[in-house]
This record gives structure tokens, C-alpha cells and sequence, in this order.
């Protein structure tokens, strides 16, 4: 129902480009008013990395050691690092 609300709805394909004067689109250009603010959420959040060990050298590598749950892995790593030896 809230979906129908929506206005202005553009399908002109996907996002090739975006600059301070317009979208560009696969099939078209979507001109945008000076000072425009563009969230972009067509980027890909969760691309496939290496697997790289968490914790070596000192150094601890915060990563999604949970999939889709970035939070959760962080919480989860910080937790591991605060334990000690007989936990």
C-alpha cells in the first residue's frame, strides 16, 4: 500500500553514472537540481573478499565473519579479542 504512494518513479534501467548534473541511466538522464543530495545504494554492499585470517600479528581485520551481519560480526570479533586464554 505505502508503495503506491511512491511518485516520480524512473525506469529507465540501471545507474551508469552519477555526476552534479544528472543520473545517468542505461536508457536515459535524469537531470537533477543544483545542490542535489544522491544517496547511492546501487553499489554493491557486501562484495566477496579474500578470506584473511581476523586476528594476526597485532593486527585485527574487522570483517563479516557472519554473512549479511556486519554489526553482529563486529560485536562478535571485539567479543573474541576481550576473552582471555581460559574462556
Amino acid at each position: 500500500k505505502k508503495l503506491r504512494m511512491v511518485r516520480n518513479v524512473v525506469r529507465q534501467g540501471r545507474v551508469v553514472r552519477i555526476t552534479a548534473e544528472a543520473i545517468e541511466l542505461e536508457q536515459g538522464r535524469l537531470g537533477l537540481e543544483p545542490n542535489t543530495l544522491i544517496v547511492d545504494c546501487a553499489g554493491d554492499g557486501l562484495p566477496k573478499r579474500p578470506a584473511v585470517p581476523v586476528f594476526s600479528s597485532g593486527k585485527i581485520t574487522v570483517q563479516s565473519v557472519i554473512l549479511c551481519q556486519q554489526t553482529f560480526s563486529a560485536a562478535i570479533i571485539a567479543h573474541v579479542e576481550c576473552m582471555d586464554e581460559k574462556s
